[in-house]
């Protein structure tokens, strides 16, 4: 069975197809007015699965370190960055649907995902 991880891009990435998706219809309709890089395209559907070796490359490292330093808190750490930062992409692709997020939490994954980026 997939990891939480796992899921969690997936449901990332259909969400995004999604709006890629409705953004090329209203495009070809000449109702859309954002950036073009926001449209579908043979590109975008590449970066999923690169995101998701990476992801995989990320949690592996993660568990190699912990299984050989004493202290195992690396493999967590890595698994709550990418957990908080594929929720809040996927509550920011509902928004952007047109649903209603709330903001409480969009702001405490967004604040969490920052402080765990470092800035």
């Amino acid at each position: 069975f997939p990891s939480h991880d796992t899921v969690l891009l997936i449901v990332d990435t259909i969400t995004g197809m999604s709006i890629a998706l409705r953004n090329t219809y209203l495009n070809r309709k000449g109702l859309y007015t954002g950036p073009t890089d926001k449209l579908f395209n043979s590109r975008g559907i590449y970066r999923g699965p690169f995101k998701l070796c990476v992801y995989a490359c990320f949690v592996l490292v993660s568990r190699l370190v912990d299984k050989h330093i004493p202290l195992p808190f690396f493999a967590p750490a890595i698994d709550a960055f990418l957990v908080t930062t594929e929720a809040y992409s996927i509550f920011e692709n509902f928004a952007k649907m047109g649903f209603v997020a709330p903001s409480t939490v969009i702001e405490k994954l967004k604040s969490f995902a920052n402080t765990k980026k470092g800035e």
